[in-house]
Parts: C-alpha cells; structure tokens; sequence
C-alpha cells in the first residue's frame, strides 16, 4: 500500500506534484521517507491531511489512513539558513520517463522518488535519447529493417544515418520467372535517400558472390526491374479437360504465366524404357467481365511450348525432373480474364506408365512504368532461385553508408560528398540537405563554428552516427536523438541554429547578481540513483546483433572488475535503468554515454531558475556563468562600483552597497567589466559591514557603474551551466534553467576500461581479436611478378574481418 503526498513548492504555486511513499507508517516517517532519509524542516511545511492543517508537534503520531489526501505545501523563505531549506524542496511537475523502457531492480522496486535519466530529460543540459523515441511507430526497435526484408506498402521509407547493416524493405512486389527448368526471382529493394555506398551485400549469413546467376544493380532508374509486375499463385492442378479462369490486376499490357511439371514428363514402357510425353494446352484471353469471344494470344513469347497452328500449343518432353514452362503475350491496355484449358495428352498403351502432372502455378500481370516513383536509391536483382532460394527472398542485407559535405574551419571550405560518420556533420546534412526531410534550414542559418566545435568534441571521443530511420517522425525529433547519442543537443545562437554541448569551458560569459536577477528559484528531485545503467546498441562487431554493455557507477563491480575494468571485490549494482542508442554502434561510445549521464545524475541533481532583464540577452544555453544571490548564500554581496583608484595611497574599491564580512576570512572582489569581461582583485582587511574595501591592486579596465560581487576568496560566486532560456514580454525578460557546473563531470566519463564484455554475446570489445582464417593458397598461378618480370613466390591468405567475415585473398 502507497500514499501519495502532493507537493507545492509553495503557496501560491499551480503546479504539484507528486511523490508515492510506503503507507502504513506515521506522517513524519512518510515526510522522512520524501526527503530521502534527509532532515525535515518542520516550521518550513504546512502539511493538510483531509483538509485539515496538522502540526508538526503530531507528525509522528498521526498514521493516515489509505486514500487520505496528503498535502504539503512549502511556507515563504523566512528565517534560519535559506542554504538548509531550500535543500529539501521538492521538484515538482515531473514528467516520468518513458514507462514502457525496461527497468531491472531484481526483485525490488523503487518505493519512492523518480527515475534519473526521467530527471536528466528534464533538468539537463545533455538529455538522454528518449526511450524507443518519441513516436509509438518506434516502439520496436527497427521493426521494419531489423532482420528481414518486409512488403510494406505505402509505408515510411527507411534511411541510413552514417553507416549501418540493415535488411531493405522490398520497393515492388517480388516475382518469379520460369525458363525451362530455372526458375528466376526478380526483386527491387528500396535503399533509401542520400548519396550513398553500398558493400558487403549477403543473403542470409552468405556473400552475394556465392550465388549462381545473380544479377544487381544499384541505381535511381533500374533497368532490371522496369514493369509493375503484380504475380498471383494460382496453383491449380490440371488433368485433361480442365479449363481454369483468373482475372488479372486492372491496367495492364502484358499477361505472362507458368505451368509447372513437378515430377516431370516422361513415359515408362512395360520394358522398362523411357520416353517423350506430350502435353496440349490453349490459351485464351477476353475482358474481364465481357461475355465476348475467347481470343488466342498472337505472336506470344514461349518456353518451351510449340505452337500447332490451331490454337494450341505443345509441350514435349522427355525428363524425370521438375521443370516449368511458360507463354508471355501482349495486350491492349486493361483488365482480363485468362483462361487455360489442359487439352489433351495423347498415349499408348495402357500397360506404359505416365509422369504427366501439371500445375498451373503463376498468373504474372504487367503493366508498363517504374513500379517506384520514390526517387530514391534501388537495388534491382534477378537472381535464380531454383536450388538456392527457399520462396521470396527476405534475407538480403547490406551496410549502406552515408555521404555528407564536411567543413574545414582551416581553410573556410567545403569538401565534396565523401563517408563521414561525425555526428555533426552528419547532423549538418539532416538540417540542411537531407532527401527524406520535406524542409530544410539554409546555410546562413547555420552557427558554423558550433558545428565545428561539436566535430572536434566529436572526434575527441570517438563518437559515430550510425543508425537506420525506419519509423515516422519529425526533423526534430530526429535531429536531437541523433545528437543525443552523442551527447549534443540541437540549439540557437544568435538567431543561428546550434549544437550544444558539455565542451568542459570553465570561463563564465556572465556574471548575475540580484541586481540583475529576479524571482530565484532551485529545486530538487526526489531522485533515487541506479547503482549501473545497461545501455543498448546494434553492434557491428557482434554482425549487427542488438548488444548491451553495464556501464557502472564508482563503488560498484561487475564480473570481478569496477567501473574502469581493474579487479575488484566491490558489491556488484542490484538497481538498473536502461538507455537505448539508435544511433550509435560502440561499445566504448556506449560508455562513454552512460557514464555522462550517470555523471550528470550525482554531480547535477540541484535545478535553479530565475529571470533577468536586458543583461542577461547575451546569455545562452550551453553557457557557463557566475551567479551570486543570498537565498543560497553565494557571495557576501554585491553592489555597483561608485569609484575606484588610490585613497590614501591604497587601491581603493568604494560600491553603492553596504556588505558584511567576517573578521579572520580572505575575501576577494569580482568586478564585471562594460564588455562582460570579469576580473577578481584580492580584498585586503576584513570584518563588519562597509561599502569601501582595499585591494591589493588595482584591477586595469573598472568603470563606475560596473558590477561588483564580493565573496570569500575560494567562492565568490558559483559557476552554474545554463539548460534553458525563454524570452518573455517582446525579449525585454530573459528566464533561465541552469545546473550546478561540477568540474567531477567530465573526469568521470573519461578513460573508458581497456575491455568491456557484452552481456549478450559474451565478447570482450576493445580487445584485438584472433584473425578468422578462412584458407590458405600457394601455387605459382598467383604468384606475383615485380616491375623487372622476375616472379617472387607469395602465399595468400584468407581472413575474414572480426565484425563481418570478407571472403577475398590478401597477400602476405
């Protein structure tokens, strides 16, 4: 049994929320359990149960029943240390994370508080990649392009970003063609927008290159695929006398079909000998529901089927294995009805014995025209089918790979399309170029420099875009799980389209004091931290397998190793959460990003909100500031600076403010320049309220009117990283979000372990794997000659590729 305690951060606020806690328990024990075991402020909450204010002198006798409304409402910032109370606020109006992503607590449930990576998607500069994104079509991971090759027409179009493996949904329905005893399927496969590379094409587990007559184009404008071809089954087995009748698709021009003899046709006389069968057949057309005369095709196309010159035609033949045979013929453009009539099969004796079944297998309609006006890249293929495919062809796969322009900031230049795999530039193309999207942004409204930051980051941390699109969504939505799997966001800077990212820059772009702060806020969520995440990815090292890696939080282990892989005996995790990355196949990658956001979860907890006016328009997400404000004591105080220089032949700082310090404390002064610029200069002296302090120096560049903060000298203000800006009232007022800056970020998600086990395969990635040989040749047709015709001998040998096995020779 739970109770719910509904929270307001404080009187007069709309927005509550909620926080489920153990019932059964008294209401102090419940408030406790809120706070996460942390000290309750008792004068601080005004607490109502069933509407009726309960002092906090009976919090620990009251026990409330199931169903009671529980509510707490924080009272006014009044008294005692505003350090300690604002450390128990609750973080109200909490979207929980994405229910349906699997949590692994072994037997145990969180009882109280919210989920970090729900917390992160909220507060964070970086969000997490939202679970199975954001539209319900992605509920299931790649479901159209994962393992097989689907029929799914009129559906989304799927899309390489980077480079991937995936299974290419059928562009136009399959068909079949038989030539005497062959039978050869035809199959056009949508690759997808993008200028692209295609390699490593496989049926099932085996190179295209295994099979036997197989033919593929990779084109816009196929030429092996030309027609609309609509095939049905008939499968009607004929004796003689038969007549069968189907109606073919609407608007065609041509009418093809099989007949199948799946034992053969042959006699067996009474000696045993073996001998030609002959089987006449007519073929006859009309307009699908006419009651006109039946017509004979004119001038058909035959496999082997003899015209006899009165309507009929033969098929001879002398043979104990199943083959096909076939009549093709053209017509005015429409619909019809196609009837066959088995006619006879002329014998002997009655003592021979005759192979002569037939089916009437196939009825192929053919209609002229590209059978896909999409635009987009194909792979047309006719490959035979007899003894190497088992029905329609649904395993094909192959890597596909991406080409995007990629800017020199070097040399202000662009290069041509080329492979890339950088998760900006490959952002950069999505934004600007990319085929699948509908709209795109132009380059002038491109923050180029960002971009390029972001590419360095990138590269840095060895971070690749790669993924499929193969569900409904929006530029957006895409663009930041794109980034998101590389810890980038999609923002704005200066009007201009931006990616923000944690770059690590220490240097504020401004200082905020209350006097230029309004209406301070901070808050925290109830948060109950996993001890570990599992991150899950495609792995191409694993053949492109859905892999999960657990990547640790400090204090833990897991198979023997802590969260850097050195040996250790520290309590393995038992509370998980889980993150998918659609657009990242590393397993180093992978831990890169878990440990971020675990990073983002111990170090960020705290949220702050506040507005500013005009000052604070150079201020954007993704920046580093200093912020001073006495809700949360930080600094002494601040002012303006009336005047400064010598006094008394001492540097002299003189503001229009009175501030207090404690005698025996080193204090400094940090003044903000006209151009945002700070500077701090050392206070000599300390001790009382005063609005003139000496310095030890004169700092070069301070005007009267600049602003001042004055603080102890190890923490004169606190550097927050800026989440979020909303401009109100025509940009006259500028609100923030912001996190607390914590230099323990960026070591903690550094120097990933040597080796990293995958929890679905076993594999240890990292590691230099044991090469696959696959044969060895030495014999003199393949040795070498060199530039004077003398031959040297070589031995070649066959390795296959740790990720994808590659069936070609190298020398050595």
């Amino acid at each position: 049994m739970t109770h719910s305690l509904m929270l307001r951060p404080h009187e007069f606020s709309q927005d509550v929320g909620v926080v489920h806690v153990d019932g059964g328990q008294s209401l102090r024990a419940m408030l406790v359990q809120a706070c996460s075991g942390g000290e309750v402020a008792d004068s601080e909450l005004l607490v109502r149960v069933g509407g009726h204010e309960v002092p906090a002198a009976y919090w620990h006798r009251l026990r409330p029943k199931a169903g009671t409304a529980i509510h707490v409402t924080r009272r006014g910032l009044h008294g005692g240390s505003a350090r300690q109370l604002v450390a128990i606020v609750a973080m109200v109006a909490l979207t929980f994370f994405a229910p349906q992503v699997g949590l692994y607590f072994g037997s145990q449930l969180l009882g109280v508080g919210v989920m970090m990576l729900g917390s992160l998607a909220i507060a964070a500069l970086t969000k997490p990649p939202s679970p199975a994104g954001d539209n319900a079509t992605t509920a299931r991971w790649n479901a159209l392009t994962g393992t097989s090759n689907q029929i799914n027409p009129g559906g989304v179009i799927p899309f390489v970003i980077g480079e991937s493996r995936f299974f290419p949904p059928h562009a136009a329905y399959p068909y079949s063609e038989a030539v005497g005893e062959s039978s050869y399927q035809y199959c056009l496969f949508d690759l997808g927008h993008g200028d692209i590379e295609v390699a490593d094409i496989r049926i099932g587990d085996n190179p295209i290159s295994q099979y036997q007559e197989v033919q593929y184009e990779i084109t816009r404008t196929p030429t092996l695929y030309t027609n609309d071809v609509a095939e049905v089954v008939v499968g009607a087995s004929m004796a003689d006398g038969d007549a069968v009748t189907r109606t073919t698709a609407p608007g065609i021009t041509r009418v093809a079909l099989d007949l199948v003899a799946p034992a053969g046709l042959y006699g067996v006389s009474t000696k045993g000998g073996k001998f030609d069968m002959r089987v006449r057949w007519r073929f006859q057309y009309r307009l699908a529901g006419s009651t006109g005369a039946w017509i004979t095709p004119a001038s058909p196309r035959l496999s082997y089927l003899t015209p006899m010159g009165d309507g009929r035609f033969e098929v001879r033949m002398e043979k104990a294995e199943a083959f096909a045979c076939g009549i093709a013929w053209d017509v005015p453009a429409g619909q019809y009805e196609v009837m066959v009539s088995r006619v006879e099969t002329p014998k002997g004796s009655s003592k021979n014995t005759y192979i002569t079944d037939f089916t009437w297998s196939t009825l192929r309609s053919i209609k002229p025209g590209l059978p896909s006006t999409t635009g987009t890249n194909k792979l047309a293929m006719r490959i035979k089918a007899t003894d190497q495919l088992n029905g329609t062809l649904q395993s094909l796969s192959l890597v596909v790979r991406q080409k995007v322009r990629v800017y020199d900031r070097a040399s202000d230049t662009w290069a041509a399309p080329a492979v890339n795999l950088n998760p900006a530039w490959v952002g950069y193309w999505l934004l600007t170029a990319c085929p699948a999207l509908s709209k795109h942004v132009p380059g002038t409204r491109i923050h180029l420099d960002t971009f390029a930051d972001y590419a360095e980051f990138c590269t840095i941390n060895s971070f690749e875009a790669r993924g499929v699109v193969d569900a409904a969504t929006t530029a957006a939505e895409l663009i930041e799980d794109l980034l998101s799997c590389s810890l980038g966001s999609l923002g704005r800077r200066d009007g201009k389209y931006s990616i923000v990212f944690d770059s690590g820059e220490t240097l504020p772009s401004m200082t905020f004091t209350p006097l230029e702060i309004d209406s301070f806020t901070m808050s925290r969520p109830f948060v109950r931290l996993p001890q570990a995440l599992r991150v899950q990815f495609k792995n191409p090292a694993a053949d492109y397998q859905d892999d999960e890696i657990i990547v640790l939080d400090d204090g833990y282990s897991y198979r023997g190793v802590d969260a850097r892989g050195n040996p250790s005996a520290l309590p393995e995790p038992t509370e998980f959460e889980t993150m998918q990355l659609r657009f990242a196949q590393d397993a180093i990658h992978a831990w890169r990003v878990g440990r971020f956001h675990l990073a983002q979860g111990k170090f960020r907890s705290e949220s702050y909100g506040f507005t500013s006016d005009v000052a604070g328009l150079g201020t954007t997400r993704g920046d580093v500031i200093d912020v001073a404000h006495d809700l949360v004591e930080w600094g002494a105080g601040w002012g303006r600076v009336v005047s400064i220089g010598a006094a008394s032949g001492r540097p002299t700082l003189v503001l229009d403010q009175m501030v207090a310090t404690q005698a025996g404390k080193r204090y400094s002064a940090q003044l903000r320049r006209q151009d945002g610029s700070a500077v701090i200069a050392s206070i000599v002296g300390s001790g009382g309220e005063a609005d003139t302090f000496w310095l030890e120096a004169l700092p070069a560049g301070i005007l009267p009117g600049d602003g001042c903060v004055i603080g102890e000298a190890e923490s004169v203000t606190e550097k927050l990283l800026v989440t979020g800006v909303r401009y109100t009232d025509g940009g006259q007022v500028t609100e923030f979000s912001a996190v607390r800056y914590d230099a323990r970020v960026a070591p903690f998600w550094a120097d990933p372990p040597t080796g990293i086990i995958s929890e679905i395969t076993g594999t240890t990635y990292a590691e230099v794997p044991v090469p696959v040989v696959l044969g060895v040749l030495s014999d003199s047709t393949v040795d070498d000659p060199d530039d004077a015709g003398i031959v040297a001998p070589v031995v070649r040998i066959g390795m296959g590729r740790y990720s994808e096995v590659h069936r070609e020779l190298r020398a050595v």
